[in-house]
């Protein structure tokens, strides 16, 4: 039988916690109904932008690249269907760093082709995350973000095995990043403008939200 996002979900005042360890706000009404349309598989809306948040070793470029799995589009996909594009900063200049201006010009292009767009950027406070949210409204697409924060431990073995990083985030010089980006990480909150926002601090978690983005279709 068909239930609404609050019957399934609760009512907003419900639903407020922590997403594996990472504060996720109480969501407004409306996030109910984009939180149903992924774990059943759709897009109410696309395209979408897709912000990810979280500081250096959180997992994010691996949970890009579990996103393109089969796609023909993007920065790695090798499938012959491009719904995805990935912006990255260390490599939006032919595989170099570049200025996040480009960036932006990248994501607003992809969004105008009809594809939706995952930003692989530390993205670490609300003043980073505006530039997206301000691209998303020139798009007219909404605009999700995603909160990868494993524990700082890991996050820092993952940046010493580091090797051939385009950023040259890696070694022992790249792991003392992790504690000061963690000093400085606000996860994204619903008031700064994102219609869901969701969290994840384990590989299996993030895999899972990068396999329900990956396999849930446009309502066209």
């Amino acid at each position: 039988a068909f239930r609404t996002p609050e019957e399934a979900f609760g009512a907003p005042e419900q639903v407020a916690g922590r997403g594996d360890g990472v504060a996720v706000p109480c969501p407004p009404r409306e996030a109910l109904g984009a939180r149903a349309a992924l774990l059943g598989g759709y897009w109410a809306e696309w395209p979408v932008l897709l912000v990810l948040c979280g500081p250096q070793g959180g997992g994010k470029s691996t949970f890009c690249e579990a996103l393109l799995a089969g796609e023909g589009g993007g920065e790695g996909g090798g499938g012959a269907i491009r719904r995805w594009v990935v912006v990255c900063q260390d490599t939006v200049a032919n595989g170099k760093p570049g200025k996040r201006e480009a960036c932006e010009a990248r994501a607003a292009e992809a969004l105008r082709s009809g594809c939706s767009v995952v930003i692989d950027r530390t993205n670490l406070t609300a003043d980073q995350r505006e530039h997206w949210l301000k691209v998303a409204r020139a798009a007219a697409a909404p605009a999700h973000a995603i909160a990868l924060r494993p524990p700082k431990e890991e996050m820092e073995r993952r940046v010493r095995g580091r090797t051939g990083h385009p950023g040259g985030v890696q070694g022992e010089s790249g792991a003392r990043f992790v504690a000061r980006s963690l000093a400085s990480f606000a996860p994204p909150a619903y008031d700064e403008g994102f219609g869901l926002i969701s969290a994840a601090t384990t590989p299996p978690a993030a895999l899972l939200l990068a396999a329900r983005e990956r396999l849930r279709l446009p309502l066209r």
